[in-house]
Formats: structure tokens, sequence, C-alpha cells
């Protein structure tokens, strides 16, 4: 006699639950009822396996995915996984299993599947306005395979939603399904009544017109222009009823209330009759200006009513402001959210007199208790180790709630980049006086290789790579590897760093370089150009100060050990030790026009040369440098908002014996806006503002060895568009050769200053901004020195400055940071008096020369 197990679960209970926990329940039921019918066919061989059902999936697929093989055991294992893997598939609504006796020993299984209905094909019908590239963004329907009806409505109210959001308020939407040839597969059809399109034509206020553009510039809902639809919304005009009252209680009526909006509706176009104009009329109430007047507090033990009332802005008899009013009583909560009072409440009561109009506050505070925190909850992390979390936060569980610390916490995970950061939420703990905080995080990619080509067109060509983790095995190590191939560079770099040493706010780390950099050693004075003789007697024009002169090479090897220490929050000190190894030599190879080595034509031309040209010189030095900054920048690589400051000394030994102070300050400002009608985009324009100063002095010894290979060089990065080129002719031409050159005439100073000016607006996204500069810069041959303030007045005489200004683009992308700049050179002529351009060595009364071009890839700015 046949016997059967047959193992099934009635699908209208499975409606009821989601796909998670249907795959539960079933694997509940048949394990469950297994268990009980399972001694008979324990140990037993599977015979065959048998597949019914399947329209449009293969046996073979079924059977391989199951994990079940003929001549294999029969267990209670097998079955149970045999379930999990055809239900992982997602390609059925219904499976059901059934093992057969075939013989003492044998068995037959057999799998019944009813395959899932397919989507063929979403079809859009009626949408003569819309396009379906924009009914299907952020929409389920994009992504639909299977037939779901939850899915499918959900299709229907995001494409509603879409229409109402672009002024189509009639606007039906239905949903039909048609089989198709295919056995189990269906075309989904949408079917859109677009209806009428709204737009605001007017919106009209019986008030002053001043009043009224106020008004209108901070609601919501817009009038339509001719470079800009605005798309009539009701949800809009309701939150600007708020926004109406909020701004005239703002302008100092108190007293101002809606008292009636009223809609009115015109054909655009009475033979298209498509789009209907709105006309938006407001009736207020406005009633008198009131004015501050006095401020009482009760109620207040912890704080005196003189610290509460230390941070209003509002002054006694001044035009009533909403903002500011309500500014200061949240300077009140946050006084005492700082402090742990985090259930504190305070009620504003005000006193109006109606005959001076002064609206006099008595403000009550129930100040409670002290909250703690009672748990500290953070989800969303994949990669990350927890740790890595929470040794970045300032508050810990048990300690008292304190807003500020929640906030910098904040902003410290914010800066580390391994994640976007959602804000955090503060829920009532177990019981009263107690919070729990809820930190939820969506990781992101931090394993980066960028790589590309960069020129000026002083510096030439270079190919540059980086390779970097920021959070290296989820463990916040950062390592990285970064290579320089150019015209007058070649190295490469390795470093690892550990930023929490011992999960401490210690950073130790270190790096390896190897380069080779190629130097010009250029003829002694700017007479000598153009006139070196071949070794055969003959004159040759070959050599000058950048290009074609006699090159030597510069081998450097370099390592570096480096600590750092955080403390209260936004400070940081740095310890670092360099050991530098550099060989100096002459090059070998020939050079242009003539077959001629580089030591053949030194040799003779002796004589244009202050100094020979190094030959197997090697240094070795050693360098401490020690930091102290404070930053509270928001963003490393894009800063909005913060300040860095910072102080550096480092110490050279060895071979050279000097000390370089450097001093950097930066300061970043934004202000956030947004297009009008579009609230979504919203813009931020950033004000950033940098300045540093370099100095070369005498080393802890009291005494000064130097070798050009120490001092500061602008670049093109100090001051856009300048390159060494440019700065020498400029300085050559203002001071003449003297101390300021090295042998190959390139400008070196004892002390530079420079500062840079940026006006930053994103577009559409904080990814890519353009930008307006403006830099300048001054080199001085002196040692600064507090004992001779003359040596600081290079800093004050900006006639002897040298100017870029231009515009640029930067691309914000972690993997790969662009700078792009086109920049204009020009200088104060002593002759003229006046500001004029500068373009090789050519004074120019048209500033409109064509541009330098710079593309920088090359880290963080």
């Amino acid at each position: 006699m046949l016997e059967k197990i047959v193992l099934g679960v009635d699908q209208n209970l499975l409606r009821n639950f989601s796909c998670f926990h249907k795959i539960l329940l079933l694997l509940w039921i048949s394990s469950s009822f297994l268990l009980a019918q399972f001694d008979k066919y324990e140990n037993k061989i599977i015979k065959d396996i048998v597949v019914t059902g399947n329209e449009n999936t293969s046996e073979d697929l079924i059977i391989k995915r199951s994990g079940v093989k003929v001549d294999e055991e029969v267990t209670f294992g097998l079955i149970k996984n045999l379930i999990r893997r055809l239900h992982s598939l997602r390609l059925f609504e219904d499976i059901k299993i059934s093992i057969s006796e075939v013989g003492e020993d044998e068995v037959v299984i057999n799998l019944m599947v009813k395959e899932r209905t397919t989507i063929n094909k979403v079809i859009f019908v009626g949408n003569d306005t819309l396009s379906v590239a924009k009914l299907t963004k952020d929409n389920p329907i994009s992504d639909l395979r299977y037939y779901n009806e939850n899915d499918i409505n959900e299709g229907r109210f995001r494409i509603i939603n879409t229409y109402l959001e672009e002024g189509f308020l009639d606007v039906e939407v239905t949903v039909e399904e048609f089989p198709t040839e295919a056995t189990n597969h269906v075309d989904v059809y949408y079917l859109i009544d677009e209806g009428s399109q709204y737009l605001v034509k007017e919106i009209n206020f019986n008030l002053d017109k001043k009043i009224s553009r106020k008004i209108k510039s901070f609601m919501l809902t817009k009038e339509n222009r001719w470079y800009k639809r605005s798309f009539f919304n009701f949800n809009q005009l309701t939150s600007d009823r708020g926004r109406i009252v909020f701004q005239l209680k703002n302008l100092g009526f108190f007293r101002a209330e809606i008292k009636e909006i009223d809609l009115r509706y015109e054909w655009k176009n009475t033979r298209k009759k498509k789009q209907k104009n709105v006309f938006i009329d407001v009736e207020v109430e406005q009633g008198d200006k009131y004015f501050f007047g006095n401020v009482s507090i009760v109620g207040n033990n912890i704080f005196s009513t003189n610290e509460l009332l230390s941070d209003f802005k509002r002054q006694e008899g001044e035009i009533y402001e909403e903002a500011v009013h309500l500014g200061d009583i949240q300077s009140i909560y946050d006084k005492y959210r700082n402090n742990g009072y985090i259930f504190s409440r305070i009620t504003a009561i005000d006193d109006v007199n109606e005959e001076t109009k002064k609206i006099n506050y008595l403000i009550d505070i129930f100040e409670g208790e002290i909250g703690h925190i009672e748990n500290i909850y953070i989800d969303g992390l994949t990669k990350t180790k927890e740790n890595v979390v929470t040794r970045e936060l300032l508050f810990k569980k048990g300690e008292i709630f304190n807003l500020d610390k929640v906030r910098n916490s904040y902003r410290n995970l914010t800066r580390l980049g391994y994640f976007d950061v959602l804000p955090p939420e503060y829920r009532v703990g177990s019981v009263e006086g107690l919070m729990d905080v809820y930190l939820n995080f969506v990781e992101k990619r931090t394993t980066t290789l960028s790589a590309g080509v960069s020129y000026g067109f002083t510096s030439g060509f270079s190919i540059n790579a980086d390779l970097r983790d920021n959070n290296f095995l989820g463990y916040g190590y950062r390592v990285g590897i970064k290579g320089s191939l150019g015209l007058n560079v070649k190295d490469l770099t390795l470093s690892f760093t550990d930023p929490w040493f011992l999960n401490k706010p210690v950073s130790v780390g270190t790096s390896f370089t190897i380069g080779k950099y190629y130097n010009n050693f250029g003829v002694s004075s700017s007479t000598n150009i153009g006139r070196v003789t071949s070794p055969d007697g003959g004159e040759r024009g070959i050599v000058n100060a950048a290009a074609n002169s006699i090159q030597y090479t510069s081998d450097l090897i370099s390592f570096t050990l480096f600590s750092g220490q955080r403390f209260l929050n936004w400070y940081q000190i740095r310890e670092t030790f360099s050991i530098n190894y550099v060989n100096r030599y002459l090059q070998n190879f020939k050079i242009w026009p003539e077959a001629y080595s580089q030591q053949e034509l030194y040799d003779a031309n002796r004589h244009l040369f202050n100094t020979p040209p190094p030959d197997g010189e090697t240094r070795l030095y050693y360098t401490l440098s020690l930091l102290l900054q404070r930053d509270n920048r928001d963003s490393i690589l894009n800063p909005t908002d913060g300040e860095l400051v910072s102080l550096t000394s480092t110490l050279f030994f060895g071979d050279f014996s000097l000390t370089e102070w450097r001093f950097n300050f930066g300061v970043y400002r934004s202000i956030p806006w947004q297009f009008k009608g579009i609230p979504d985009f919203r813009m931020k324009l950033t004000f950033v503002y940098k300045n540093s100063l370099n100095t070369f002095g005498n080393s802890i010894l009291g005494d000064f060895v130097y070798d050009p290979i120490n001092y500061y060089l602008l670049s093109e990065r100090d001051i856009r568009g300048w390159g060494r080129d440019d700065l020498r002719d400029f300085l050559r031409d203002r001071y003449g050769t003297g101390v300021l050159f090295t042998e190959n005439l390139y400008p070196l100073g004892l002390a530079t200053f420079r500062q840079n000016f940026e006006i930053r607006q994103n577009v559409l996204i904080d990814l890519i901004q353009v930008l307006y500069f403006l830099d300048a810069a001054a080199i001085s041959n002196k040692k600064l020195s507090f004992n001779d303030l003359s040596t600081w007045s290079f800093i004050f005489n900006w006639k002897n400055y040298v100017y870029s200004t231009g515009f640029g683009l930067r691309l914000n992308i972690p993997q790969l940071p662009l700078r792009f700049y086109f920049s204009w050179k020009f200088i104060y002529d002593q002759n003229s008096k006046a500001f004029k351009s500068f373009n090789q060595n050519k004074f120019d009364d048209n500033i409109n020369y064509i541009p330098d071009f710079t593309l920088d890839i090359q880290g963080f700015f």
C-alpha cells in the first residue's frame, strides 16, 4: 500500500504575514509535522525526486537548489533544509512536499510547486504630460518582477502623489492586469486620467505691498513665472497659513490672524482647457505693531535670573519679533538641557499692555529632575565595529544627559566619513528621569582608489594614484598607498594610522616614502641665459632657468613615525619624527639638441655657474615636528562651518640645523537657501577665509645651517595660477636676484604669508561646487624676529604681493576629489601706481588675457 505524507500550508493564512514570517511559519509547521511522522522514513534511501507544477522554472534548477540527491539517506535535517532552500528562491507562492514509499527501504520525494505570477510589462496609458521615467522614479513598480497586490497599489499611490506635486489636482489612476500568452504572466496597466494642471497665477493680500512681498518670499506657495512654473498644492497652502501668521508676528503684528483664504480658478487657455490658473486671495487682520516689554522669571533655582537673561536677544522697546522671542525661550531650554535637566518645561505667559502696545512676559520654569542616560542603542553597522562608534561619543551610559555632548558626538561621527549618521533620537527610558539615545547609521564605502592626470601651465603633466582605506577591517585603521609620476617627480608612499591606539584618544602611525626628484641647475644670472657653449666650441642657446637646463637628481628615502593626542574634543597635539636620506647627483643622460652629457656641458661652461652642481652629495637629517591644533570643522573634505587654527614647529637636525614655524588659520561659514518653489533643492552659500604664515629661524642649538631643499616654496596650490617661474620673474623684477633665488633661480623665501578667500556655491548637491576666489601672497628674504619688528613689514606691504583671482569647480567625491581652477594673475605696478595683469613677465593694461588652468586631484583641501 502506497503511503504519503503531504506537507502544505493554507495560503489564506499566510497572506497576513510578511515574506520572512511566512517562511518561518512554514518551516515551523513543516518541521513539527515531520517530527511526528518521521520515524517511518528515517535513513531510507531516496530512489527518485519528482517535480510537478513548474511551468517556467526548470526541473533541474529546482532539484539542484533543493540540496537533495538520489541515493541519499532521508534525514529530518535534509527535508527541513529542502523547504528553506526552495523558499529562498522566491519563485513560488506555494510549496508542498510528499514522501512516498516505493519499496522496503526506498522512497520518492515529490515536490509540488505553484509558481508566482510574473509581471511581463508595466504599461502606462494616459500620461500625456509626465514621462514614464518621472512616474517610476523612487517608485517600487520600477523594480517589480513578481505580482504583488500591495506593491501594485503602493505604485498607484506614488503615481497620484507625483501628479499632485505637479499641480494635477483632479488626477485619477486605476490599475488593470491582463494575462499574457505565457503561463502565469501578466501585464500591469496603469490607466491615468490626468485632469487639469493648476498653476498659481496670483497671491493677493489686503496688506501693504512691501509687507506682502516679504510674506510671499517666506511662503512655500509661489506665483507662476515664465522662468519657473509654480504648481498649486493644497498641502503647501495649509503649511503657508502658519508661515503667514509667523511672518506677520515677526514684523511686530502680534495680534495678526488670517480671516479667510479664497481660491478662484480660470482656464489658462479656454480652447485647450488643459491648465487652470489659481488666484489666491488672503484676507488678513493685521492689527497694530507691538513692542517688547520687560521679562520676569519664576521657578528658577538652578540658574539665576541674570544667567538666564544673559543670552536673550530682545531689547525692551524694540519691535516685537516672533523669531527673537522663540530663540530666547530656546536659549533657556539649552541652558537647562546642557546641564542634564532634560525634563524641564518653560511656559511663557504674555501680558499685553494695549495702551503702550508693549508685551511683558512672565516665564514660568519647571526645572524637573536631572536626567541620566539609561541606554545607548546603535543600529545599522555592518562592517564597522561598535567600539569605533562608542569611542567617539562624548557621553556614556549612566551620565547626566547633556545635549551639547550629544550634538558634538554627532558631529564627531559625521566627520569620520565612514557612514551617513541620522540625527540622534531621544526617548524616555524605563523610569522617569532616564533617557535612551538611539543612533542610526548607513555605512558608506571607505576603500577608495583614485587615479588621474593633473596639468598646470607651469608645472606640466603628472600622473597620480592613491589607494586608501579609512576604515580598514572595520576598526577605523587608515592605510594608504600613494604614488606620483611626472616630469619632475617619481615617488611612492606607504602609510598606516591607528587613530585610537589601545582604545585611547591617541593616534599613532608610520609612513615610508621613496622618491626621485629632478631639479634644474640653472646659470648664475639672467645675463648668461642662452649663452652656453657646447664642448665642440659652438654656441648653443639651449639653457634657460626652467626647461632644457642642466639637471640633477635627488633620491629621497624617508621614514616617519607620528602620534597625536586629542583633548577637549576639538584640540589636538601631534608629534612627528622623521629620518630622511637624500642623495643628489648630476645626471649622465644626453640633452637636446646635441648628444652631450650633463657633465660634458657643465665642464665646458664652468665659468657660468656660481657653485658646482651636486655630485654624489648625501644628506642625512632628522626632523621633529610639534603641532597644536584646534579643528571644529564639520567636514575635512568639504568644510562649510567651523574653524581651523594650528601652530607647527619643525626642528631640523643632522646635516641641517634650523627651525621652521607654520601658523594656519581658516574660518568657514555658510548660508542655507533654496530656490523659490523648489523646497527639495537645498542650497548652501559658503564663505571661506584662510591664511598661513611660514618662517625659518635658528635651531634650538642657536645656529642656522640650511639648504635650499628646506625653503618654503609657493606653488600653484598655494596661490592659484602662480607657478615657480612666474614668481621668479616677478621677484627678480622687483628685488633683483640676490638671496631670494637659489642657483636655479627659483624664488625661495625665509618667510611667506598667504591669504585665500573663496565663495562657494553647491550645484543642487554638495558633491559639486562652483567657486570664486581671490588669493594673495608675499615672500620675504628675512627671518621673522620679535626683536626686529621690521622683519614683519612685508606682511603689511600689499604693494609687493602677488595676486590671483578667478573661478573654479570642486568635485567633492571621496574617491576622487577634483579641483579645476581658471585664474588671472595680477600685481601692483610701482610705475603706473595701479593694479595690472601679469602674464609671462609682461604687464598688460588689459587684464582679459587667457587664464591659467590648474587641475588638482591630490587629496583633501
